[in-house]
């Protein structure tokens, strides 16, 4: 960036709408204090023209409290996503968006990351980005270096007595036994995997029990054998959505006709490949599929995520 005044900088918010890639990342103090923060830019990374900034050091744009254009302060407010998805809503602002975390472009800025606008918000992020930002004082965030329920900060224990379904997840993530329960939270089991206190809870009934669970925390876990028979399925529950929802989440290794053995390395990125070599290329090259391929690749680039291997104990049809 130049060495110009941040008033002098012509803010793009009010622009016509316009096909433009568009940049959220961090900028140091090289060019002075009055720089260092977030940015989103249309363009390029380093664009003097911009939509917001938050003049705030810190190491992830959602823990930003004030965003401005020029001259102004804006509505707005992120929010993750997923590990490597940031969620911008800024109502009727055209840089509104789900924004990914962007592995090929070189940014030495206190080795913060670059995130490029991916999609649109879909109607269910909008309602939980809008509800996380009136919650933000009682979201507590728990650490992913924490893998016991013993290590989480003393203001959540409180969960276990207070919100129904809580033990039983804690005990099963912590190599306890299967919850016999059908109540079972996607919000508790995203509290556990490190992720913020989720929004809501849903039922689920659980058809599987996973017979193995794996915590992948290194490159060198990455390379750990993992082996399904025919009848089991291998998911990452950290990876969820509505069409695959928790306890299972994503599945990166479908029932088979043969017992399969692969690293956890070569199952995450055989369901890469599979997403970007064999599906048609209309269906491809929609942004949701091209989300879901970014997102297995940075399981591989970014290990801390968790593998189970699901045995059917329901004797449902294979789907």
């Amino acid at each position: 960036m130049a060495d110009v005044h941040l008033d002098s900088l012509c803010c793009a918010c009010t622009a016509a709408a316009e096909p433009f890639e568009t940049f959220l990342y961090f900028w140091d103090e090289r060019d002075g204090p009055g720089w260092q923060g977030w940015w989103i830019t249309p363009g390029w990374v380093g664009n003097e023209r911009f939509f917001a900034f938050a003049n705030d050091d810190v190491e992830s744009p959602d823990l930003c409290k004030n965003w401005q254009g020029s001259n102004h302060s804006i509505h707005m407010h992120v929010a993750r996503l997923s590990e490597c998805l940031m969620g911008v809503r800024a109502a009727s602002l055209n840089f509104e968006g789900a924004y990914m975390h962007e592995l090929a472009l070189p940014h030495d800025h206190k080795g913060c990351p670059v995130f490029r606008r991916l999609r649109d918000l879909t109607e269910a992020e909008k309602d939980a980005i809008d509800q996380r930002k009136q919650e933000a004082t009682d979201i507590v965030t728990f650490s992913l270096a924490n893998t016991s329920f013993s290590d989480a900060p003393s203001t959540v224990e409180g969960l276990v007595d207070t919100v129904p379904g809580v033990q039983p997840v804690l005990d099963w993530v912590n190599g306890g036994d299967v919850p016999d329960v059908a109540l079972m939270m996607g919000a508790t089991l995203d509290w556990v995997r490190g992720s913020e206190a989720a929004i809501a809870a849903r039922c689920l009934s659980v058809e599987d029990a996973p017979r193995l669970v794996l915590h992948i925390n290194s490159a060198d876990d990455l390379d750990l054998l993992v082996t399904k028979d025919q009848a089991e399925r291998v998911s990452v529950p950290e990876l969820h959505d509505d069409e695959s929802p928790l306890p299972v989440g994503w599945v990166i290794a479908a029932r088979s006709n043969e017992v399969v053995t692969r690293t956890v390395r070569d199952h995450v990125l055989t369901a890469a490949k599979h997403l970007e070599e064999e599906l048609p290329e209309e269906i491809r090259t929609l942004p949701q599929v091209l989300e879901q391929i970014q997102r297995l690749q940075w399981l591989v680039q970014k290990p801390c995520f968790t593998v189970c291997v699901w045995s059917d104990v329901s004797g449902s049809p294979m789907r």
